[in-house]
């Protein structure tokens, strides 16, 4: 998935061991399925059939209907249908194989607003069947590791207290095994070495995930401008938000990481009136110097 994944357990039973390799398991079988860096990934070759009716696995269909839902309810802020984009912006390849130095694009290579709309894609759940419309290719890199996070606490806390990191969608199980919430610290943007602050999950039901969205990390140059992976599906390009990070607490790695991407998406105006309209989600916010 192009991140390093965490996994913690507590607890002195035999099992741990075994569970932690049935989670590695778990990870690359999600990698196979979701990753658009794989050639032979099943949303590959659901990307190489727009246009014709594609025999899904009920995974990759369950997350793409969720990523469905969270465009809808969204207004189209978090969309599954932004590879195009990403990739005329420049992010092309998996980031640790991306130039380190200015990559040229032609100008008619820059996108417009997303088009065909998410809304066209057809879903049958009769036959997980997906039909995605002509010149429609997808990415559910913004869905697919707060999902695997949750994912894995699920089959997980069945054994014990567990904590999962994917790529910095942070979900946990519950309290410890002494009670005590897990500590999770914020990475200042401006002082990479330095936390901002310590966040306590897993004291209350709706507060046991985090994820992050900012553009620290992700970034690069085009034609001597600065991108980066948020796109905005409004333009089709990098995000022009006025948040230079933004990191949301709520009841799950996936709600927590469509509501970053939604409120940095945004900026300042807009993305506080959306946090207002969702109190299921805190939000620490980080603006541009």
């Amino acid at each position: 998935m192009g991140s390093k994944i965490h996994i913690e357990l507590e607890g002195n039973s035999p099992e741990i061991c075994s569970l932690l390799r049935k989670a590695r398991k778990w990870f690359l079988e999600w990698e196979s399925i979701f990753s658009r860096f794989n050639p032979q990934s099943e949303l590959n070759r659901l990307n190489n059939r727009k246009g014709h009716a594609f025999q899904a696995s009920e995974t990759l269909w369950n997350l793409l209907y969720l990523a469905l839902q969270a465009a809808k309810e969204t207004d189209g802020i978090v969309n599954p249908a932004v590879l195009s984009s990403l990739e005329s912006s420049g992010y092309a390849l998996s980031f640790e194989k991306m130039p380190s130095i200015n990559v040229s694009i032609k100008m008619d290579q820059i996108t417009q607003p997303i088009s065909p709309s998410f809304m066209d894609i057809i879903l049958d759940v009769s036959g997980f069947l997906i039909i995605l419309p002509e010149r429609m290719r997808l990415d559910l890199g913004g869905f697919a590791k707060g999902w695997s996070a949750d994912q894995a606490v699920i089959r997980l806390a069945e054994s014990s207290p567990v904590l999962v990191d994917a790529g910095g969608d942070i979900r946990v199980s519950g309290p410890r095994l002494d009670g005590q919430p897990w500590k999770i610290g914020l990475v200042d943007p401006y002082q990479p070495d330095e936390s901002l602050l310590v966040l306590e999950l897993g004291q209350f039901d709706s507060l046991t995930a985090v994820a992050t969205s900012g553009i620290q990390y992700h970034q690069w140059m085009v034609n001597r401008e600065l991108r980066h992976h948020l796109i905005d599906p409004r333009t089709g390009k990098p995000a022009q938000s006025d948040f230079q990070q933004v990191t949301i607490v709520s009841k799950s790695a996936l709600d927590a990481e469509i509501a970053a991407k939604v409120v940095f998406i945004l900026g300042s105006v807009k993305g506080l009136g959306w946090l207002d309209a969702h109190p299921d989600n805190f939000g620490v916010l980080i603006y541009c110097k």
